[in-house]
């Protein structure tokens, strides 16, 4: 036997089957609207799937632009490689300025050497020590007469 009288459950759950029913009519007369972004998500989300999944290299539009792709993947290698020898460069140019830094304190010392070692009180005193000491008599002027000389041969 039924019950004429309905329970407040079966209320409850008679107005949420027609509201469920009215927004589900509603959403089928209105169009889903999509946004910018999940177009180009949709879009990305396809190609990531076509470039992982290995479909892309079937495509005619790809074997289209392979000599593009070559081109690209040629001058990302020559910038790589500029890239490296201007590093180089860079480091033999340092080693470079250091060992003319050590050169130039080199030759300032042993110029300085040098110029002490060349002064007259030091030469004498090294000469000094192996006997040769310094002429203290003043120099002698020689005169040259060609006819006293021709008188003395005859």
């Amino acid at each position: 036997m039924k019950n004429k009288y309905r329970s407040t459950e079966d209320v409850f759950n008679d107005a949420s089957e027609e509201e469920s029913k009215k927004t589900s009519q509603r959403e089928k007369k209105r169009p889903r609207v999509t946004t910018h972004s999940e177009n180009v998500f949709k879009r990305i989300g396809r190609s990531l799937g076509n470039v992982l999944g290995g479909s892309i290299l079937s495509r005619k539009e790809f074997l289209m632009w392979m000599p593009f792709i070559f081109l690209l993947f040629s001058f990302a290698i020559i910038y790589i490689f500029n890239n490296y020898y201007a590093e180089k460069n860079m480091i033999k140019l340092e080693r470079t300025k250091r060992e003319l830094t050590e050169f130039r304190h080199e030759y300032i010392s042993t110029k300085s050497d040098m110029m002490d070692s060349l002064r007259e009180s030091t030469i004498s005193r090294r000469l000094g020590s192996i006997g040769i000491l310094d002429n203290n008599k003043p120099p002698i002027k020689l005169v040259y007469q060609p006819d006293s000389v021709k008188n003395v041969r005859r």
